[in-house]
């Protein structure tokens, strides 16, 4: 799980925008598995950095595989739909086969079919 106070980032009255930014900074630090296998939070500029080891974001999501990246350019984008689960139910949700089916219904936009792959 992401610990919620590991980034800092400038406030941006476009939550998506200062994600993306965040995303591409830390992407770009090469801080995500498997470029970085653990990260420690929360991160600090004097953290290990060596660097993107992956052509894009999207490239690093592939090759981190079932892990996950363990970072925030896992973090596709800020959903302004509340979840209506709660944490124990969106984790039985996801245990279903049928679970990102049920989360796309809810979220709308297509970003879990790409991580079910």
């Amino acid at each position: 799980m992401l610990n919620p106070t590991g980034y800092y980032t400038a406030y941006q009255p476009d939550l998506n925008a200062a994600l993306q930014g965040l995303r591409q900074r830390e992407f770009q630090a090469g801080r995500y598995n498997p470029a970085v296998t653990f990260l420690e939070f929360p991160i600090t500029e004097n953290q290990l950095a060596p660097g993107a080891q992956h052509p894009t974001i999207e490239a690093a999501l592939e090759a981190s595989g079932a892990d996950g990246t363990r970072s925030i350019p896992h973090i596709l984008r800020v959903s302004y739909t509340p979840c209506p689960y709660s944490r124990g139910q969106l984790q039985t949700l996801l245990m279903r086969p049928d679970g990102y089916e049920v989360l796309e219904r809810v979220f709308a936009p297509p970003f879990f079919s790409r991580l079910q792959n």
